[in-house]
């Protein structure tokens, strides 16, 4: 499975709501039953730092699979994104069960810093 390339903006100091639906080719919701969603976010690949993170004392986005209608969601508080401090960075999202991995999108993250605080 080759991931889609998505590059969105992150408006610091706003919640960030995205909602990504799987369809197959006929247009219907693919099942993500038994899958879970993890996402990271760095301004270098090679980098061992994350600055958003679903994973870990440090989990900074929520990733919620909802198995019956195909979609995951992506959230994270205006306090969450208010404490992000980069310019750009390369994401990806994964979903995964106890045998299968799978890559579903990638891009690059711009955060729009915010002048009213």
């Amino acid at each position: 499975m080759i991931p889609a390339r998505y590059d969105f903006t992150i408006y610091q100091g706003q919640t960030l709501q995205k909602v990504l639906t799987l369809k197959n080719e006929s247009g219907d919701a693919i099942d993500l039953n038994g899958y879970s969603g993890r996402l990271m976010a760095r301004v270098d690949k090679a980098s061992d730092t994350t600055v958003i993170t679903s994973e870990g004392d440090s989990a900074n986005i929520t990733v919620t699979v909802d198995d019956s209608d195909g979609t995951i969601t992506l959230l994270m508080t205006a306090a969450q994104t208010a404490a992000l401090d980069f310019n750009l960075a390369f994401w990806d999202l994964e979903i995964y069960d106890a045998t299968h991995v799978y890559r579903l999108y990638e891009g690059i993250i711009t955060l729009s810093k915010e002048v009213t605080r």
